[in-house]
């Protein structure tokens, strides 16, 4: 039983630290997409 229970705390931590993994890498790329258009039309402008 204790075994099991063990087995199963494992699974959620290892559930918990995907999700919280898969949101990280979830909002830094579109952190970063919001970003790059700045440059990009300030060097169009120029050009």
């Amino acid at each position: 039983m204790r075994r099991l229970f063990f087995r199963s705390s494992l699974i959620h931590f290892a559930l918990g630290s995907v999700f919280v993994f898969s949101l990280v890498l979830g909002w830094t790329p579109f952190a970063q997409s919001q970003l790059p258009p700045l440059p990009t039309n300030a060097a169009n402008l120029k050009g």
